[in-house]
């Protein structure tokens, strides 16, 4: 991802998790150790012919990135993960 750009993330789920079906949902940004950006479902839009869920961030929120290494993580709750840390994590890389 590119800084003061406006990328959208999508998120493919499997068919035993219907994006229909969600009721609520955290999207974690993190980098170097700390949260840069949340999102939750009101934030996203769900397409449930494709079961897929994207979020886009605006130009504010990707310049508060680093150029270097994020982390993101999905959860249906701050209890409950869909996309965890481990072994699942997802990283992206930001360029300035």
């Amino acid at each position: 991802m590119i800084r003061a750009t406006t990328p959208t993330h999508i998120f493919t789920f499997p068919e035993v998790l219907q994006v229909s079906e969600l009721d609520k949902a955290l999207i974690t940004y993190e980098q170097c150790d700390r949260i840069v950006l949340e999102k939750t479902l009101d934030d996203a839009a769900v397409d449930a012919d494709e079961n897929q869920l994207a979020v886009t961030f605006t130009q504010q929120e990707m310049n508060r990135f680093k150029p270097g290494v994020a982390l993101m993580s999905l959860k249906q709750s701050e209890y409950d993960a869909l996309v965890t840390k481990d072994p699942n994590t997802i990283y992206f890389t930001t360029e300035g």
